[in-house]
Parts: C-alpha cells; structure tokens; sequence
C-alpha cells in the first residue's frame, strides 16, 4: 500500500492515515510517498511511486484537489489495481465534473478499482485493515455489523460517538462512481463476520447489484437497516397521472425496501438504537413487548408511544399474573406493562420477580426494563445484571431503556451491550427498535409467494392493442378487459344522439367521461357528468361536454353499489423500474396522500398485506347497514395487475385506473389510463438471480 501524501502534520489526512493503518495492524508493506521526508512514524516515505521499492497494488490519495489527477494517473502507470481518493473534488461545477468524468473513463480503461472521490476512506476490521483519512476513537473492537454509508459524516456519529456498536466493516462509500454503494453493500453481506447490515442512501446508482446483494442478505437472515434521505422530494418527470403524482421517487424505494425485508428508519438515532437491537444475540420470535416500568408516568408514556407505532404489549396469561402479583408489593396491579416501584422495599427483588414472570410467558417476544438514569447519566449496574441473568434463562432479548439520551460513553453501557443485553438511550427510538424487530420476524416467517406468470397471449394482445399510442377511457378499459381485469362497459361516442343510443343499450343511469387524449384529470376539468338518469339530461351533458373538450365522449352504466373507491397504477421509476401504487382513490386521491407501493409482481397474500396498510382500510369492511367489499376478489385483481406490469415493464410508462370500484361482489375499472413507453424501460427488480453459488 503507498499512502501519497502521508504527512508529519498532526492532524492531517496524510498524518491520519499513517496512524490508522499503523493502529489496525495491517502487516503488509505500507509505503508513504512524499518528497519532504524520509520516513513517517517508522513508515518509509519516498518522493514518489516510481521510487518505491516494490510495486503498490493500493495506491491512497491524499492530496488536494489540483493534484488528484496527476497523482491518478501516476497510479495508473505504477499499475496499481486499487486507487482509494480521500481528497474533495471542489469548485467550479463544469471543471469538476469533467475530471470526475475522466477519473471513472481512466479507471474503466485501465481496469482499477476507484474509490472516492470524496471518501472519508474505511475500517475493515474483520481483516484488519483501515485507510482512514480522519481522526477516529482507539477503542474500537471487531464485530459484527457492517456500516456503508454515503455520508462520510454519518461515520463520525455512529462510529466515532458511540461505542456500543461493534462494526466489522465500515465504508464512506464517497461520490460512489467507481467503487458503488451496491458493491460495497454486496461485499459486506458476503463476509462471514456480518451479522447486521446498515446502509445511508441518498440514491442508488447499481440497482442490480444492490438487489443482488439484498437477496443475499435475505438469504443469510442478515438484517439491513437503511436511512434513506430524499423523501419529501417529488419526481417531477411524474406528471401525467394521480398513480405519477403520487408514488414520486421515495415510493419506489419503499417498494424494494419492503420486497426485501429491509427495515427504514428515519433518523441516526433511530438508526443507531435498531442496529443494538438486532445485533444482540438472542433471535425474536413472534409475540408481545413485555415492559417493567420503575414509574407510571413514563408507563404510561411508553403505552402512547406503542400505540402510536401499532408495537402490541405481550396479552401474559394468568399463570404470568398470579406470578407478578407474588412479586410486586401489596396493591400494585399486575399487568404488561407493570409499574414495580412501590415501598421500594427489596426492589431488585421485586423487578427480577416480575422480569422473569413476562419473559417466561409464552407471548412474549421482547423484554424491556425501562428507568431513568441515576446522578450524572449513570446506568445502573444491577439492571444489566438482572437483565443478563433472566435474558439467559429464556433466550429471548431484553434490553434496558432509559427515558432520554446520554449513554453512548457510560462503560457500564458498552460493557452491557456487549453482554447481550444492549443499553439503550429514549423510548421513543426503543418503540421504533421493537417495531422493527418484529416486522423482520414477521418477514421471516412469510411463505414464499406464488407467482405465476400471464399467458404470452395476454401479454401480445394488450401491446397490439396498445399499438404505439397512449389511451385513455375506453380503449384504456379494453386493454384492462382483455388482460382478465374487470372493467366497466364504455362505449365512445361523436354526437348526441350517439350518446343517447349507448345510453339506452347499457341502461340508464350513465356517466360521460370526455375521451380526449389531452385531459388526465378529469373531473377537475369539467369532463365528466353522471349520474345521469334520462335521455334529455344525456343528451345536453354531451352536449356541454363537446363544446369544451371535443366530440369523443365515453359513455359508461353509473354503479351505484359501490363500498369505496381505490386508486391502482403502475409507474416506470426512472432507476428502480415499475412500481405499483395502490391507495385511496376518486376525486380526492391526491389530497387523501393514502397510498403503499409495491414492487411486481406480488401474489394474492402479499397484495392483502399492503391492502392492511391503508389508512382507508376499514372502508372495506361491512358497517352500518351496509355490505363489506369481496377483499378476496380484490387481492386477486390487484395481484393479476402486478403480473401484467411485470410481463409489460417494457411496454409501458404508467398506468392509472382511478377509480377502482369495490363492491361486496368484486371489483372494477371504472376509469382508466395507459402512458405507452417511449422507450424500453428496466426489467422488473425481482428478475434479478438469486445469490451466486458460494455466497454463503
């Protein structure tokens, strides 16, 4: 390894990288190359690569911006096969994006491995490496949670601020165009030392390979954790229709996320407090949250925040009752969560008494002792002992919470959590933690889906019906028809007395809808009419109609048994590929904001699980007087949709039914848009082969 750059100044990347590379034990050779010294803390300097004594297969860049480029293709020539740039390409924004671009073409052409620009650099330490540009704590130990991240900052605060956490691999992963995210996140899952994965995304640039590697992940029950930023920001290029305006960027990203298992969480600490929680030894199973509380306050804080997050307190049995109620002192309720401050009177009795009895009960999954913090942050060390010792007598995890931050350097803390019993700092991220553990159980313990696949003749019928036109309205419901999708009758007319003969053929009451390919929205717009319920008031909808938005108008029977209206499309994600959306539909989709996404295709089961996570849900249920949706004809409709936007990725740029009528019998289209592609677009993510053979 030649570090260029390497510096006797305390304090600099050239210093920073001598010392931890001399501090992570590496026993290869190192050289530093700089013409000011001879030697650097017993490292042997030389003025440049051509003077080292032997070859450099990684060559590290430490220098400033106006050197990058010579000091690259110096590496090229001393034909280095790893290139690693700490520096910052800063300034002009044209000047540095064609050095970036020459730097990835001369890296390509010469076959070297780049990492950076703008890299903090990385600790290996399952292998006993570390390029580290920066200062760094030296009490780190070897682990197992790997950490890649986009954000060179995000390493001082999960790395550097907090102990807790033993990392086998961490990366700033820099500009990310060499070397990408992906390839690091493939390599990190691959190590055997992994035990958890967390990942800091601003975009993914090798979505295959980032797949791949979440395969593999899901394959090893490894747990990927992921802080995904961007998420208020909307795809402009997504305009044409309310399935375009409403899944934007993020809602891709959400449905690969959830097609893979990955666990997404919103801030540092979040991520912070959910990587302890899944790195602990003992493995989640299905069941409740058993709390003990030293306050019913704080109990009752916690309960707000469990609800708020859908967490499920452990429903103990009355054997788990009689057991608290021998425990705890005369008067205090035995109950999950229990309060067990009373006299205070034996109180290490009293808490590992009813610590043992919830987490004996068979429903429970995850234990927690919650208490503030004594004088001066100081957690107390006969919890952890308590809590190591029942954690052991019933291999399910348990950790102490305590009610704000500030644990991340107690010694008792880390030496805790490195017991197998983490120390974790605000219920709120606790609660998060615990959602998240239980999810990834639920994950886990899922069938795999079904999927089977459309006919090719359904496949070849809609593209020839599609020809290489966009439609809308009753072309739009045809294609639909044709694939097995139900779809209401519409026929298209050019007059009024047109409009009044379809409405006699299909019954009355009717709707009109305008089928000009020029409007999308169409009830903002004046273009649609209904119920109507004579020929007369037909007539002069059509009438009024044309005279704003042209001759063609569709005519369609007005169903008036419907339970709730949803929105379903599909949108082509410029990086991620089709996504689907499902959500609350009708004139208000947009304002409701009540949507999930998925990735397609997805089968009957899992189409029910994302029906769930509507806020609009109980809207199927029957209530009141009146019918419940048939959710078992709509989980079938929705499932044979996602078939046909994977058999159709290629085909097609969005498709919008909205709305999507539920009824007590079924479902159907009552509207409905198709955006033909202009050009081929990415295969379906779930294409992607399963993890290579030796993987594991």
């Amino acid at each position: 390894m030649a570090l260029v750059g390497a510096s006797q100044r305390v304090g600099s990347v050239g210093w920073n990288l001598i010392e931890n590379i001399q501090r992570s034990g590496f026993s290869g050779p190192v050289y530093g190359v700089n013409p000011k010294y001879g030697s650097i803390s017993g490292v042997p300097c030389y003025p440049n690569l051509d003077a080292l004594p032997g070859p450099a297969e990684h060559v590290v860049l430490g220098v400033s911006m106006q050197r990058v480029e010579e000091q690259f293709d110096r590496a090229i020539a001393h034909d280095a096969r790893a290139v690693t740039i700490i520096a910052s390409l800063l300034g002009e924004e044209e000047a540095v994006a064609k050095m970036h671009e020459r730097l990835i073409d001369k890296a390509r052409r010469h076959d070297v491995l780049m990492a950076g620009p703008m890299s903090m650099g990385f600790h290996n330490f399952a292998d006993g490496i570390r390029v580290f540009g920066f200062e760094t704590r030296a009490d780190h130990r070897a682990g197992g949670v790997a950490l890649v991240t986009q954000s060179g900052s995000v390493i001082n605060a999960l790395v550097d601020c907090e102990s807790r956490i033993d990392y086998n691999l961490v990366v700033s992963t820099g500009v990310d165009a060499g070397v990408t995210l992906a390839d690091y996140v493939d390599f990190a899952v691959n190590l055997p030392s992994t035990r958890v994965l967390g990942v800091f995304i601003e975009a993914i640039r090798d979505v295959q390979t980032f797949c791949g590697a979440l395969r593999t992940a899901k394959y090893r029950g490894i747990p990927v954790v992921v802080l995904k930023v961007g998420r208020s920001q909307q795809a402009a290029r997504f305009v044409t229709s309310h399935s375009g305006a409403l899944v934007g960027h993020d809602g891709a990203y959400q449905a690969l996320f959830d097609r893979f298992g990955v666990t997404r969480v919103r801030s540092l600490d979040e991520m912070a407090v959910t990587l302890m929680m899944f790195a602990q030894p003992y493995q989640v199973v299905d069941g409740g949250l058993s709390v003990v509380h030293e306050s019913g306050g704080e109990r009752a804080l916690m309960a707000d925040l469990l609800a708020d997050m859908d967490v499920p307190f452990a429903p103990i049995s009355e054997t788990t009752r009689r057991r608290l109620e021998a425990s705890l002192d005369p008067g205090m309720p035995a109950t999950n969560p229990v309060d067990v401050w009373g006299t205070g009177q034996d109180h290490d009795a009293v808490v590992s008494g009813c610590l043992h009895a919830l987490m004996s009960d068979d429903s429970t999954a995850i234990g927690a002792i919650v208490s503030d913090r004594g004088i001066g942050g100081r957690v107390y060390e006969r919890y952890v002992d308590l809590a190591h010792a029942v954690s052991k007598s019933t291999a399910k995890p348990i950790f102490i919470v305590s009610s704000n931050q500030g644990s991340g350097f107690s010694d008792t803390a880390i030496a805790a959590t490195r017991r197998g019993v983490p120390v974790l700092d605000g219920m709120p991220n606790f609660a998060a933690g615990a959602k998240h553990l239980m999810n990834y159980c639920e994950f886990g313990a899922r069938n795999a889906m079904r999927m089977p696949v459309l006919a090719e003749p359904v496949l070849q019928r809609w593209q020839r019906m599609l020809g290489q036109h966009s439609v809308m309205t009753t072309r739009a419901l045809e294609l639909l028809s044709a694939s097995g999708l139900a779809a209401v009758p519409a026929i298209t007319v050019q007059n009024g007395m047109q409009a009044v003969r379809a409405a006699q053929s299909l019954g009355l009451p009717v709707v009109l809808k305008t089928a000009s390919t020029k409007v999308s929205h169409k009830t903002d717009s004046g273009g649609v009419s209904g119920p109507l319920h004579d020929m007369h008031a037909v007539h002069q909808a059509y009438v009024r109609m044309a005279r704003q938005h042209g001759d063609s108008i569709a005519v369609s029977p007005w169903r008036t048994d419907v339970v709730a209206e949803l929105l379903l499309g599909m949108v082509d994600d410029e990086q991620l590929g089709p996504t689907v959306v499902i959500g609350a539909g009708g004139i208000d989709a947009e304002l409701l904001d009540d949507k999930v996404f998925a990735v397609p295709p997805f089968d009957r089961d899992e189409a029910l699980r994302l029906l769930d996570r509507l806020r609009c849900r109980p809207l199927l249920n029957p209530g009141r007087g009146r019918s419940g949706a048939d959710i078992g004809a709509l989980c079938r409709y929705l499932a044979r949709f996602s078939q046909l936007v994977a058999g159709l990725g290629d085909a097609i740029k969005e498709v919008d039914i909205n709305p999507l009528a539920v009824t007590p019998y079924g479902c159907e289209a009552l509207d409905a848009l198709v955006v033909r592609a202009s050009l081929p677009s990415r295969r379906p993510l779930t294409d992607i082969a399963m993890p290579r053979q030796g993987a594991v």
